[in-house]
């Protein structure tokens, strides 16, 4: 946690301003590389006051645990469904983004798994 000396201030636009957002383009503008500079102003005198800002940050490795590294199901019946359920924890202090993958048939050689199987034979 720390504060960090930032000043304020009202301003009046000296002309009729476009939309400005705060992150330094003009709405609807695609071009992300050129920054616009800010719209002419004047600071409105006796306005100008610092404020402190409150900045906090956080850092850590990205890290998560889990017991099960592959599950196989039963043969299933046709319109029948299994369920397998399992944990995923993050034990880190930031966000953990994850996706799913289902081992693709191309695969099978590789790992000797395949997502799913037809029987009987053809």
């Amino acid at each position: 946690d720390v504060q960090v000396p930032v000043q304020i201030a009202s301003i009046i636009h000296n002309e009729e301003a476009e939309d400005w957002d705060n992150g330094w383009h003009s709405k609807g503008d695609v071009d992300a590389d050129e920054v616009d500079p800010e719209p002419p102003h004047s600071v409105v005198e006796g306005s100008s006051r610092e404020m402190p800002l409150r900045t906090i940050a956080l850092a850590d490795q990205i890290s998560y645990e889990c017991a099960v590294e592959r599950i196989y199901f039963s043969s299933t019946v046709l319109f029948q469904s299994r369920l397998y359920r399992f944990a995923v924890t993050n034990p880190s202090s930031i966000a953990l983004p994850y996706s799913w993958r289902v081992v693709p048939a191309e695969e099978k050689e590789r790992t000797g798994l395949l997502p799913y199987s037809i029987t009987p034979p053809k």
